[in-house]
């Protein structure tokens, strides 16, 4: 409750200091209030039904300075559940971007963030549901460079860390001693884009490295995880009517101390066509790892396949639909989830300039080898407005 107390406390603060001076540029802020009923609470088998509520307040800030500008940003989120309060989470995040061109062919960028956390979350043992907490905290900085070495042809240059602290879980009413269950890491990576531009086709390449170091946690011990991949990527556009974008390559994982590699073809192709009427149509698939979240301790590989139409009235209303089919190959947990659902929305934009939106989304979930199912029906409606 005190880290939920201090998220609010800071969007006010945010909020009355972007009016306390007015003769510097107007800062851009967002809120957005939105209610929630959800048919399974807990993402678990046993479906537990509840209403939530969601608050998110962001404040962004750009300040031109002689060689270019610097973007100041910072967000709060906020998660209620009515019965379930195990699952509340909480977010605060600050970042600034700064942009330096020091000639018209080189321009540098520079990011900071710092993000803080509270992850509620439950364990199910028979007909106890238990509840979990986790603060974390995550730093992350970066330095890109780009290079136009001829018209139309441009080199990107870059490269990042990143910490994050977990701390240890905590179970509700102290019933049993607090304990690590998520891992410290830190991460590093780099990697060099090259990109050509002739008319409507864009194409070029990239490869990039990285380096993960996980401590060992209270189920599993620590690691060092190597990744290596390379890509050729490729775009079509025809302005206000289609758009086809597409990339491939390789990915490696590799872990010395224990003798594991995989390798991985990785891919993905987007494709948009504005239709007469109104009509809009986009279309993906994708396979890729994922190194950053927080499914599997080492990675997960995801396939995906989405499919989305949009109907606008008129500038006001929009309506859209929308399918995906999902598979998660959990490496270190040796699981596979299958998920597939559909979402139908609509998006209206207020005269007095607030958005309101109704989405509903219904998605199903095969957990393999344990043959564990769930079905979530998610309906949403949300107040949000720009300022």
């Amino acid at each position: 409750m005190q880290f939920q107390t201090a998220v609010i406390a800071a969007m006010l603060a945010g909020s009355a200091s972007s009016t306390a001076q007015a003769g510097e540029p107007k800062p851009e802020t967002t809120f957005e209030f939105s209610r929630h009923y959800t048919s399974n609470a807990l993402d678990g088998p046993v479906a537990r039904p509840d209403w939530y509520s969601t608050l998110r307040g962001a404040i962004e800030n750009t300040m031109e300075h002689e060689l270019g500008q610097t973007r100041i940003s910072a967000e709060a989120q906020l998660r209620r559940y009515d019965s379930y309060n195990i699952e509340n989470d909480g977010a605060l995040s600050v970042a600034a971007v700064t942009t330096v061109k020091p000639s018209d062919a080189i321009e540098l960028r520079g990011t900071l963030s710092l993000k803080l956390a509270s992850e509620g979350g439950d364990l199910i043992v028979g007909p106890v549901i238990l509840g979990l907490r986790t603060n974390k905290a995550v730093a992350t900085s970066g330095l890109q460079a780009g290079f136009q070495l001829a018209p139309g042809t441009v080199l990107i240059l870059e490269g990042g860390a990143s910490h994050e602290d977990a701390g240890h879980t905590r179970f509700e009413d102290d019933i049993l001693s607090p304990a690590q269950l998520d891992p410290d890491r830190q991460r590093v990576q780099t990697g060099a884009t090259l990109t050509r531009k002739a008319g409507m086709l864009t194409y070029g390449g990239s490869v990039s490295a990285g380096y993960l170091h996980s401590h060992g946690t209270d189920l599993y011990g620590a690691f060092a995880l190597e990744e290596y991949a390379a890509r050729l990527h490729a775009s079509l556009t025809a302005e206000g009517n289609w758009a086809i974008a597409a990339s491939g390559g390789m990915h490696v994982l590799r872990i010395a101390s224990a003798d594991f590699t995989e390798t991985k073809p990785v891919f993905e192709v987007t494709a948009s066509k504005a239709l007469p009427a109104g009509f809009t149509l986009r279309g993906a698939i994708k396979a890729a790892y994922d190194t950053s979240g927080s499914d599997d301790p080492l990675a997960t590989w995801v396939r995906r396949m989405e499919a989305e139409g949009a109907y606008r009235v008129n500038p006001a209303l929009q309506f859209g639909i929308g399918v995906f089919d999902e598979r998660r190959d959990n490496i270190g947990f040796a699981t596979r989830e299958s998920e597939r659902g559909y979402y139908g929305e609509a998006v209206w934009q207020t005269v007095s300039g607030v958005e309101v939106l109704l989405r509903i989304d219904v998605t199903e979930m095969v957990e393999r080898p344990s043959g564990s199912e769930q079905e979530t029906i998610d309906v949403k409606l949300a107040l949000s407005r720009k300022i």
